[in-house]
């Protein structure tokens, strides 16, 4: 009988660690501007206020599509605050069900439970060494999973099934999140070194068979996809351009010092023991699925890597891989029956948990302080004067790199930009040096359609965050935009300064087919 039902406590315990572990989103709400992005589309699209496409023109709209869990919150929950609890409760339940898959994949792979077990909390741990939040990562992680599981399950398949299966989740995961596709070609080379490591006739046909599998399976999620958005919303998709952004987009500042104290945070700090025994463990390529999931890692490298802005959640897509390539060496060494020596062991679980401790600490440390971006007191105090003094049917447009200012102040967007920094090269404002002169990358496409936007008239109110500094946004004082500057001068004007942040009201008679007073 497996392990995990002899002591079913070890996955219940599990459970109740990844909901402790992400607490701190459950009791302070959204963690992460992310999050406020895709809760505040999601209550776009169901508000109907605009179109599914403009809801979604600055993300990736298959994305959407699908669903992430933010956005599948909104659906059911009353309000954005109600929408953001359930999405963390969802999230909860995601994590665990990952971790499940990776332990199954994990145990079919050694055929031992107890490996099986522990890849599950290695899953666990190491996604939540960093800041708890609902990751589109975490989404497209749990297709990972069972795509490397029917990896697994495929080394005895003799007609092809499970790699197709493994494929077709693949494409799934790509539609998630569009790196998760970065896995196709390395599994694929995982087949193809099998075959040369093999050398004979029929190991290069069963190989280009499974590939063959593999690749339909993947293109089969997507051109239904394609096809099912195209028809839903009557316009193309492949040429949207925040998916070539998303991908290959370039952010300001210092890239290696950055990549640095990524590694140093989200890797040495945030998972030593899953990373030492995944590089210990390299030399042990005769595997198949060992080869496979190091070239798994290998690849992800590329999609962390793109664009050189590492934030720290890009590595939650490290997690999967490597989870089930570090649990034979992190089980061995808590075995008394492979490793004598107690104190060893004793540090060993120590170096596998407390990094998780640690970030559950910072991450309670960081609430109680009031440092996260729905606790920062300007864009407090600009949502509380929006919620007081503005009907709960206006519309915002907020010039800035903010939406946790729609969701407190619970007023959504009434133009297809939530974001502005799509205007002005869509940089990280936080990475932009002193002295940084946005009117090079301003998109003068996205400026024409912001202000087509404006000129609608559904937009009540302007809130200008450049004045306040919220997010980093004094590197683009409206301004710096003259066109945007001279439409919301002349047809708005200004009526509060909360948080030091200028709020504009639409004038009288400003509004298309509205006589002037």
């Amino acid at each position: 009988m497996p392990e995990e039902r002899r002591y079913p406590w070890a996955w219940l315990a599990l459970l109740l660690a990844v909901g402790v572990l992400r607490a701190p989103a459950v009791v302070w709400g959204p963690l992460n501007i992310d999050e406020t992005d895709f809760i505040v589309v999601g209550a776009t699209i169901r508000d109907g206020s605009l179109r599914h496409l403009d809801a979604t023109k600055e993300g990736i709209p298959l994305t959407y599509l699908c669903f992430n869990l933010d956005v599948l919150a909104t659906l059911v929950g009353d309000g954005l605050a109600e929408a953001a609890h359930i999405a963390q409760v969802l999230c909860i339940l995601w994590v665990f069900a990952t971790c499940r898959v990776v332990g199954h994949a994990a145990e079919r792979w050694t055929g031992s439970a107890r490996v099986g077990l522990v890849a599950g909390w290695a899953y666990a741990l190491v996604t939540s060494c960093n800041v708890p939040f609902v990751a589109t990562e975490l989404t497209m992680n749990l297709p990972v999973a069972a795509a490397l599981d029917a990896f697994v399950r495929a080394r005895g398949d003799q007609n092809a099934r499970w790699c197709l299966a493994c494929g077709a989740l693949l494409g799934v995961a790509t539609l998630l999140k569009q790196q998760g596709g970065i896995l196709m070609p390395a599994v694929g080379a995982a087949i193809l070194w099998e075959s040369l490591a093999a050398g004979t006739r029929e190991a290069r046909l069963t190989a280009w068979r499974r590939l063959a599998a593999i690749g339909a399976g993947f293109v089969a999620p997507l051109a239904l996809a394609v096809v099912g958005y195209a028809w839903l919303v009557r316009t193309g998709v492949l040429s949207h351009e925040p998916i070539v952004h998303n991908l290959f987009g370039a952010s300001a500042g210092s890239w290696p010092a950055r990549l640095a104290g990524a590694v140093l945070f989200y890797v040495v700090f945030a998972a030593p023991l899953p990373w030492l025994e995944a590089i210990r463990g390299h030399g042990r390529l005769s595997d198949p699925v060992r080869r496979a999931l190091v070239l798994c890692l290998v690849f992800t490298w590329i999609p962390v890597s793109l664009g050189g802005r590492f934030y720290g959640h890009y590595f939650l897509q490290f997690a999967p891989a490597l989870a089930i390539l570090a649990a034979p060496g992190i089980s061995d060494r808590l075995n008394p029956r492979r490793t004598n020596s107690a104190w060893r062991r004793r540090l060993a679980a120590a170096v596998f948990v407390f990094p998780a401790l640690g970030f559950l600490a910072h991450s309670t440390v960081r609430g109680l302080e009031g440092d996260y971006p729905c606790q920062e007191p300007r864009t407090v105090a600009v949502a509380q004067w929006l919620r007081e003094n503005t009907p709960e049917s206006a519309r915002l447009f907020v010039w800035g790199h903010y939406t946790p200012i729609y969701y407190l102040s619970e007023r959504l967007p009434g133009t297809r930009h939530r974001n502005a920094s799509v205007i002005v090269g869509d940089f990280d404002p936080g990475h932009l040096p002193e002295g940084f002169d946005p009117g090079p990358h301003v998109a003068e496409e996205q400026l024409r359609s912001l202000i087509d936007d404006l000129e609608s008239g559904r937009v009540e109110y302007v809130v200008d965050t450049a004045p306040a500094d919220i997010h980093a946004w004094r590197h683009f004082p409206m301004d710096r935009v003259p066109d945007l500057a001279t439409y919301v001068r002349t047809h708005y004007e200004r009526v509060a300064s909360p948080g030091g942040a200028d709020v504009y009201r639409r004038r009288v008679g400003s509004r298309p087919g509205e006589p002037a007073p």
